[in-house]
């Protein structure tokens, strides 16, 4: 029987095999720790599964999705640098963590966004005062990193509200104010694409005119996933509520592979600034982090079934679309997306310049 169809592994044959795929500092003592960490199972043949009364030549994984977990440890060591970071990624995939490992890991964004937006004044207007506050220290910082993002602050606080402050006056002024600010900073970002990219890109303004896909599900998302909600039910959740979670994960993952086949086929062409590096890849597992809290709270209000059948038609469509002949047009396209994906890079680089000269230009008071 050759190693590969062996229904048992011992720690040895593991690192054997981790060598073998090419990860060459597969060794005793590392995979030990692993172990010892819970970031792979314990032995559960041979003995007591923990190398006691057993000669560790005897002690085994029964179940060979060992190599796939160590696999993953391996894969996600090259994007976090502790091991104690990796217990809610490894979840996040599919594989059985001991949930203990992985709730500090989930709660602490949430926590720490609590603890930013607590007050302790009484009434609506302490909490707004607050995020006001807050926007007027983090939009020069988001700036700085996302140059072409000039939201209005107004703007800002209006959406930082429909997520933090439950208590949210919609019908007052300065929601209507940063509303409609932003609707003009939408206009204004679209005319300066239509600028760069000339008459082949035409601004719809009836589209513009409309209401944003964030805020036009602003009530929606205050009633339910604001930040109050989504810690409250993160935090008193039960293991059977993440059981059913991490399934519907292991769903979206299928859904992800799908897309990963097609970034497989056009990332030859691709920019070097759109391809996904390991680096990269804590930005993937934030987002799965927040598709937890949400699909934590929407179960908690009775949206299951929606949910199972949302999840349930998307990977059957793609399956559906997504078939040899349609790899093959991809691929083929795979040079004019590219120039695509270019062309935008540079015409976001160029808004900013453009930005800058007119502020130099604009006369002073």
């Amino acid at each position: 029987m050759s190693l590969n169809q062996q229904p048992i592994l011992t720690q040895a044959q593991l690192i054997e095999e981790l060598r073998s795929l090419g990860y060459g500092d597969a060794s005793e003592t590392r995979v030990a720790l692993w172990r010892k960490s819970e970031l792979l199972p314990p032995f559960d043949g041979g003995g007591s599964g923990q190398g006691r009364g057993c000669g560790r030549e005897k002690c085994f994984w029964t179940s060979r999705t060992v190599l796939d977990q160590a696999v993953a440890v391996s894969d996600l060591l090259k994007t976090y640098n502790r091991l104690e970071d990796l217990y809610l990624p490894l979840w996040q995939l599919g594989f059985d963590i001991p949930l203990y490992r992985g709730r500090p890991a989930l709660m602490a964004p949430l926590l720490k966004a609590a603890e930013d937006f607590s007050v302790r004044e009484e009434g609506n207007e302490a909490i707004e005062d607050l995020i006001d506050e807050q926007v007027s220290k983090i939009s020069p910082l988001i700036r700085r990193k996302i140059l072409f993002f000039d939201v209005p602050e107004e703007s800002m606080s209006v959406i930082v509200n429909v997520i933090a402050n439950p208590n949210y006056a919609f019908w007052d002024e300065p929601y209507e104010d940063g509303v409609t600010k932003l609707k003009k900073w939408e206009l204004s970002f679209a005319q300066r694409c239509r600028e760069h990219l000339g008459n082949s890109m035409e601004v719809n303004r009836e589209v513009v005119a409309s209401n944003t896909d964030m805020l036009k599900d602003a009530l929606f998302i205050n009633r339910y996933l604001s930040l109050p909600n989504l810690l409250a039910v993160t935090q008193d959740c039960t293991n059977e509520e993440l059981q059913v979670v991490q399934r519907d994960l292991q769903v979206g993952r299928q859904i992800l592979l799908v897309f990963r086949r097609i970034v497989e086929l056009i990332s030859p062409f691709l920019p070097e600034s759109w391809r996904l590096q390991p680096e990269k890849m804590k930005v993937v597992f934030n987002f799965g982090r927040i598709m937890v809290w949400v699909d934590l709270v929407l179960r908690r209000n009775g949206f299951g079934p929606l949910i199972d059948q949302a999840l349930s038609q998307i990977l059957n469509q793609l399956h559906h679309d997504f078939d040899e002949a349609a790899e093959g047009q991809l691929q083929a396209a795979g040079p004019e997306i590219g120039r695509a994906l270019t062309t935008v890079e540079t015409m976001f680089t160029d808004l900013v310049v453009r930005k800058d000269e007119r502020n130099a230009h604009a006369p002073t008071v």
